[in-house]
């Protein structure tokens, strides 16, 4: 299971820690990739795409070396947006409802009340897994 987790990404880093806390709970071999440009798509691998690009970036690169997304190689990706249904006959996602965070975040700005809260995470499972 292979994080791309390039270094100018603007996301918590203890995103990694819970990543490898996850697969070392579920016995799955991973690794965190920095370095996006240099990647290389191999079969029977995981990619967990956190930045949009990436998750196009990973599906151009398998197609280069004649691998399918969700047969030869398998992709997750972080908050789904619309075009994730379409790509490659769908690509799984971890998300969270944008419209409860919306109505949440407006909430806060007109009533200028503090919010802590986590917000259930959803995995859209679609043909990329």
């Amino acid at each position: 299971f292979i994080m791309l987790f390039p270094k100018e990404l603007k996301h918590p880093l203890s995103s990694q820690d819970y990543f490898i806390k996850f697969c070392k709970e579920h016995h799955l071999k991973s690794k965190i990739i920095n370095n996006v440009e240099t990647l290389q798509i191999e079969k029977n691998k995981v990619y967990f795409a956190i930045k949009q690009q990436d998750v196009v970036n990973v599906v151009k690169r398998g197609r280069k070396v004649h691998l399918k997304c969700g047969k030869d190689f398998g992709l997750l990706a972080y908050n789904d947006i619309p075009s994730y249904d379409v790509i490659e006959n769908g690509i799984t996602s971890l998300t969270i409802d944008w419209e409860i965070m919306g109505n949440k975040a407006a909430k806060f700005v007109l009533d200028n009340t503090p919010i802590h809260e986590y917000l259930p995470t959803e995995v859209k499972l679609r043909h990329s897994l």
